[in-house]
């Protein structure tokens, strides 16, 4: 498989197929996982438990890569996310990107940054408008 077969198939298994063995078969045990919480993730122990914990809030996952780069064992990827709200069903999107090295077939780390709060926002755990809030200072209270 080339890298970005690699990462489709990444896509497919761990979050439309919900595979989470997959991340174990696909990435280095010690592989730092960065974007995901405030410190990094070591591997694919930690990414399981992230992936565990997302995937009790969405199922149904489709991501399409809209932008691909490759420069030797690094690969670069816009990602377009939906999904359906495990709870409610409802219809969720937002973009990602990733950055990761690829050494022997499988991701030996990753940067992730992805569009986080609109996802929280549209499965009703954060409060409409919270960048907006937060950008005029507005305090969030509780929901």
């Amino acid at each position: 498989m080339n890298k970005r077969e690699i990462l489709e198939t990444w896509f497919q298994r761990v979050w439309r197929d919900e595979d989470l063995d997959a991340i174990a078969e696909m990435m280095v045990e010690d592989a730092p996982v960065h974007g995901l919480d405030k410190s990094p993730q070591l591997g694919a122990a930690d990414f399981r438990a992230f992936a565990e914990t997302m995937l009790k809030r969405i199922k149904e996952t489709t991501i399409t890569i809209d932008e691909y780069l490759e420069s030797g064992d690094q690969v670069s990827v816009l990602m377009n996310i939906s999904a359906k709200c495990r709870k409610t069903g409802k219809p969720v999107q937002i973009f990602g990107l990733t950055m990761c090295r690829i050494v022997d077939g499988k991701i030996a780390r990753a940067y992730n940054y992805a569009d986080f709060i609109g996802l929280f926002e549209q499965l009703g755990t954060m409060p409409p408008d919270v960048m907006k809030k937060c950008l005029c200072g507005e305090p969030l209270g509780t929901t």
